[in-house]
């Protein structure tokens, strides 16, 4: 079982449940040990669950070096545990490309709903509302779908 947890309402950790192993994994980018009231819980809930106590040990993490990307690192301690084979830890020097990517995939899974989801038969579908932006060195072009709509039936339109 893997989750991503918040300490204390501004930095978030990677915790695994491994039950074979009969371990807690926990993974803090600042580089902190397993928070206690956390592993308390996580420790009566095992208990009550499975009638034995686990074992805490680290996993791997890239170390934090800015004040906001916590989440970033957990995030890729986890896959890069569970699916080695497709991801590897963050480079602690290009967690903003690693944002970047996890904006694009939010982006490409917003668009695919949007486009497959139920619209309007009246919809008018315009591609070409779009703007340029540069930040941190990057350029991006944003492009918006322009909806105008009526109460028409619904029907789903297929992504082209």
């Amino acid at each position: 079982m893997v989750t991503l947890a918040n300490i204390g309402g501004n930095h978030w950790i990677a915790l695994i449940l491994d039950f074979k192993a009969l371990r807690i994994l926990y993974g803090d980018s600042m580089g902190g040990t397993i928070d206690e009231g956390i592993e308390e819980a996580l420790n009566w809930w095992i208990g009550q669950h499975m009638g034995t106590q686990f074992t805490t040990s680290y996993l791997p993490i890239t170390c934090q070096q800015d004040g906001h990307s916590c989440g970033i690192l957990a995030w890729k301690a986890l896959a890069a545990y569970l699916f080695p084979a497709r991801y590897s830890l963050a480079d602690g020097g290009a967690v903003g490309d690693e944002r970047l990517k996890m904006l694009l995939r939010v982006l490409d899974h917003h668009n695919e709903k949007v486009m497959c989801g139920y619209i309007s038969k009246s919809l008018i579908l315009k591609r070409n509302q779009s703007f340029d932006a540069t930040a941190e060195g990057y350029m991006f072009t944003f492009e918006a779908l322009v909806l105008q709509s009526s109460d028409d039936e619904i029907e789903c339109l297929e992504a082209q």
